[in-house]
């Protein structure tokens, strides 16, 4: 059976990350060339420095909650700039990961596990689509806010932000303009290939986890006279498949350990904020579709976490169940056994957690959704004197 190129699915991916300096074509982590400084560069002009001037505006505001909203929950939304220093840091990790997926032992062995192979990243492709169009038309509103409301005319700006110049003037007006989108797409390229990287990630464990259940129902049928000697054979395939399937998941929680924590942070407090500001704007206004337009986004960003998350843990707690529908009965006892001492092992789901403690699963999503709420709630009460 000819190997299913993962790879070779993620090459737009892969390119992105090439292009914004987060992909090196050394084989294990960045090394001393121009690459490297131009990953750096990049990193601190479009990433760090726009965050921070972005923060400075709303240190020089702390007690207007309208301009504090209108500040800070776009700045929460650059906290991307953390997801891209975490990936750079921990690149080692993600280049390991990406170098077993074509790994024999995860190859398909059969045209129905291609065929789920093919539907998993088929339907992983439409939500990259969708997510990258809903992601950049947010970003395009953003852009185009001033121009839209003709406040370009004042010398307004996409994003609040201090700058150590008068950028009301021509032509850093311009500039710093110019600026600020070359910044906000930089970051939403890190932002949203880095999601649909980790989706498509865990979309492939849970693949091995079906892979691994089809393997599982198929053990022990075939000729009864070889029948004991192909079922302790498979059986040890089926055990060593398992256990890289464990390392894998393994690595990849040391990937997203903390770079999932910040991200839960900020979009739980991006949200509130936004929930917050789409109080005080008129509705159907240029202002009030790019508001809407980001709480879509983010909520669709952590929901594809949550629910893949959750996918996970459903496809590998079906491991358990699929060892009994292999033809187990009349083997030798001591293949018996060493079947019996796995499914013991499979009763352990496998989980992707955050910080080692939460679970991404729709239950952690609607715990996210209601802590949003309930602090845009005490947003709400703290503003209504001033009403």
């Amino acid at each position: 059976m000819e190997n299913f190129n993962w790879r070779q699915k993620l090459k737009l991916v892969l390119f992105s990350f090439k292009v914004i300096g987060l992909w090196p074509s050394n084989p294990k982590t960045y090394a001393t060339n121009f690459y490297t400084l131009y990953a750096t560069l990049s990193f601190i002009l479009f990433g760090f420095g726009h965050t921070f001037v972005q923060m400075i505006q709303v240190i020089l505001s702390p007690f207007d909650l309208e301009a504090l909203a209108g500040t800070l929950f776009i700045a929460c939304q650059t906290m991307a700039v953390m997801k891209a220093y975490g990936f750079m840091k921990q690149i080692k990790i993600m280049k390991d990961l990406m170098s077993k997926l074509n790994n024999d032992t995860f190859r398909s062995r059969n045209v129905t596990q291609e065929v789920t192979l093919n539907s998993n990243l088929k339907f992983w492709w439409n939500l990259y689509v969708g997510y990258e169009f809903v992601t950049y038309s947010t970003v395009l509103l953003w852009l185009s806010f001033p121009i839209l409301d003709k406040s370009y005319k004042n010398s307004r700006l996409p994003c609040a932000a201090w700058y150590p110049y008068d950028f009301r003037k021509t032509p850093f007006y311009e500039i710093t303009y110019f600026y600020q989108i070359l910044s906000l797409c930089y970051l939403n390229v890190c932002n949203t290939n880095m999601d649909m990287l980790s989706v498509c990630l865990m979309v492939y464990i849970g693949a091995q986890c079906d892979i691994l259940c089809d393997n599982l129902r198929s053990l022990g049928k075939c000729d009864e006279e070889s029948r004991s000697e192909v079922f302790n054979r498979e059986l040890v395939e089926i055990i060593e498949h398992h256990k890289e399937i464990l390392k894998f998941v393994k690595n990849f929680n040391r990937f997203v350990d903390k770079i999932l924590l910040a991200q839960f942070l900020a979009s739980l407090l991006s949200l509130a904020l936004a929930f917050f500001q789409i109080t005080l704007i008129a509705p159907l206004t240029s202002e009030f579709l790019t508001v809407v337009s980001l709480i879509t986004s983010t909520i669709f960003q952590i929901f594809l976490y949550c629910w893949y998350g959750n996918e996970v843990d459903i496809k590998s707690r079906k491991i358990f169940y699929a060892i009994f529908e292999s033809e187990w009965i009349g083997v030798p006892p001591k293949a018996q056994q060493n079947l019996l001492i796995f499914s013991l092992r499979t009763r352990q789901q496998i989980t992707i957690r955050t910080f080692k403690l939460f679970p991404l699963s729709l239950g952690t999503f609607m715990t996210i959704m209601r802590s949003a709420w309930s602090y845009f709630a005490v947003l709400r009460q703290v503003n209504i004197p001033q009403e």
